[in-house]
């Protein structure tokens, strides 16, 4: 991508190099023409100056301005690329904790509502063991563009770590993002995973967690959210917790099951 506007560039400034030329050429020719002729020159003179400045002046703006959007698209490309997780093709984590250090600035400064779920692929290790680390790298495809596709246009996915995802949901209180979290874990858990020949089932536990206050940080949301995956997992797994603050701790765990 880089050497194709690369060579772009390179053929448009060959372009712009040889358009001067020519203006220029016909500008010192012009030039020539009227202050050395005898004759009355001037008809012919200004017009081809005139003609030579004009196309020097187009020439280089139509250069510079293609130059521009060949590196601003580049720059968009390579952003896009610096922010995506190589394998599943969600945000990388870097890019991620970018986001959602801006959702928590925005939820402090307007008092907006903001939920995460932590989404963690169940059985993980036992499925690369038996079925190889290729069929658990499709696993993980499947999983991450199952969750963008369940997602709002303003949520955000990324990939955590390992088999792990984040799910930030702007504007949403944690009662509010059960409907589509569970919808997204029935659809998982149906899912049948075709893998040279084996046919691999999966399923996904999540934990969630709703940004607090002013005082909350983005290490304590997520550790929130991490704690309700643990919980999940350790309840059987392939089903969704929610942490619940203001509960006591005997009851801080909301149950969401089929």
């Amino acid at each position: 991508m880089v050497a194709e506007t690369t060579q772009s560039l390179n053929q448009g400034f060959r372009r712009l190099l040889w358009m001067n030329t020519l203006a220029v050429s016909l500008i010192s020719t012009a030039l020539l023409v009227y202050f050395k002729s005898d004759i009355s020159s001037e008809y012919f003179a200004i017009p081809v100056v005139i003609f030579a400045i004009a196309l020097l002046v187009l020439a280089n703006r139509y250069s510079v301005n293609r130059a521009k959007a060949g590196i601003a698209h580049t720059i968009e490309e390579l952003n896009e690329q610096i922010s995506t997780d190589v394998l599943t093709g969600v945000t990388n984590r870097r890019a991620g904790m970018t986001r959602l250090n801006q959702e928590v600035g925005r939820s402090r400064r307007a008092g907006a509502m903001l939920t995460i779920a932590m989404v963690d692929a169940d059985n993980f290790k036992h499925l690369n063991d038996t079925y190889g680390h290729l069929a658990g790298d499709r696993v993980l495809k499947v999983i991450a563009s199952t969750i963008h596709s369940h997602l709002r246009t303003n949520d955000v996915v990324f990939r955590y770590g390992g088999e792990e995802f984040v799910i930030v949901m702007p504007d949403t209180d944690e009662i509010a993002s059960l409907i589509p979290l569970e919808r997204l874990r029935k659809r998982l858990a149906s899912l049948t995973i075709q893998f040279d020949d084996f046919k691999i089932k999966t399923s996904v536990s999540i934990g969630v967690a709703a940004h607090l206050d002013s005082e909350d940080d983005i290490e304590s949301l997520l550790g929130r959210a991490d704690e309700a995956l643990y919980k999940a997992k350790h309840k059987g797994k392939n089903r969704i917790e929610l942490y619940r603050s203001e509960q006591p701790e005997t009851a801080r765990v909301a149950l969401i099951s089929n």
